[in-house]
């Protein structure tokens, strides 16, 4: 092996310990907000008869009651390959599955309480806790969404094995080459300087475990604080964006090293990124364009669980990929 192409890191080096204490509380942590959302159905059941139309009410209270069923089974998915997953990056997924989930129960939360929660909140009121951390603790999911993006960089760089800054320039060479990229700027080969960039953060180590926990945690944080300003608030997702392609770069690379069932946690992650992206475009579309109800059902109810179907597929995979390399390493193979 090439001297710059080694890495020190070996496939489940990385203590299981911490990954499973943090997978237990944040599937805890999920179930607060899969509990607010019954609570949510439970008062609209109650307030039914003061709906205009005899469908409002039933269609918000399927709506949380999805939520609470999604957000309940991504919870036991994610605290499955946290603990059973013998590789660190399979647990790391299962870290990813965890906090995208909690995400994803705050972002389709709304605005309308249940009694649990307008309780909840005025007893924390009370208690001297400040309108702000409530706001940060219930409401804001842009630090999970941060936490989510961290697992997804430590699941990309370790799976199936630990990548190599070699391994990662050498993916480059299966990209296809684009009609323009010989045109200047029309053709920059965005591809290759992320390639570049994820190869010198993961020679100089920047791509490990605190590294990258760390600065998403920061930068989360930082997001979610100023939210309210709109120059950090646009420098965030650019961060967001930037910390993203570094993830989705080496993911690409580890594709190409993978094996059958590996393979598939990758194209199974994609179905449900690509499911994920088609929804957030909907929402925008619905934002600003009036739309007909059964759009606005099939983003709340279908989509979600289009999105938890897919992944269950990509930790099913995972979980497999587990087994074969365990087996394979038992064997001496």
């Amino acid at each position: 092996m090439a001297e710059g192409a080694r890495t020190t890191e070996r496939p489940g080096a990385e203590r299981a310990g911490p990954t499973r204490y943090a997978a237990a509380a944040a599937a805890v942590y999920a179930l607060v907000f899969v509990a607010l959302a019954v609570d949510v159905a439970v008062r609209l059941w109650t307030m039914r008869a003061r709906f205009e139309s005899a469908t409002d009410a039933p269609a918000l209270i399927a709506a949380d009651l999805v939520r609470a069923a999604v957000g309940t089974a991504a919870a036991a998915v994610g605290v499955w390959l946290a603990w059973s997953g013998r590789r660190a990056a399979t647990r790391a997924l299962g870290l990813m599955l965890l906090f995208a989930d909690v995400a994803y129960l705050k972002v389709f939360a709304g605005s309308f309480p249940g009694f649990m929660q307008e309780r909840l909140a005025h007893a924390l009121l009370s208690a001297g806790i400040s309108q702000r951390i409530l706001t940060f603790v219930f409401g804001d999911a842009v630090w999970a969404m941060w936490l989510a993006l961290a697992a997804f960089v430590r699941f990309a760089v370790g799976f199936p094995r630990p990548l190599t800054p070699a391994a990662i320039v050498a993916a480059g060479d299966a990209d296809r080459r684009g009609a323009l990229r010989s045109v200047s700027f029309a053709g920059a080969d965005v591809g290759a300087a992320f390639r570049g960039l994820v190869a010198k953060l993961r020679a100089r180590g920047w791509l490990g475990t605190a590294p990258v926990w760390l600065t998403a945690a920061a930068l989360g944080t930082l997001a979610a604080l100023t939210e309210d300003s709109i120059p950090a608030r646009t420098a965030g997702w650019v961060l967001f964006g930037v910390f993203a392609g570094i993830g989705i770069t080496a993911a690409r690379a580890g594709r190409v090293e993978a094996g059958p069932h590996e393979r598939d946690v990758f194209d199974w992650l994609v179905r449900a990124a690509a499911a994920a992206a088609i929804t957030a475009g909907g929402f925008a579309a619905i934002s600003v364009l009036p739309a007909p109800e059964a759009v606005a059902f099939v983003l709340f109810v279908v989509a979600p669980v289009v999105v938890l179907g897919c992944t269950w597929m990509a930790a099913r995979a995972a979980a497999a990929a587990d087994r074969e390399d365990w087996r394979c390493s038992r064997a001496g193979l």
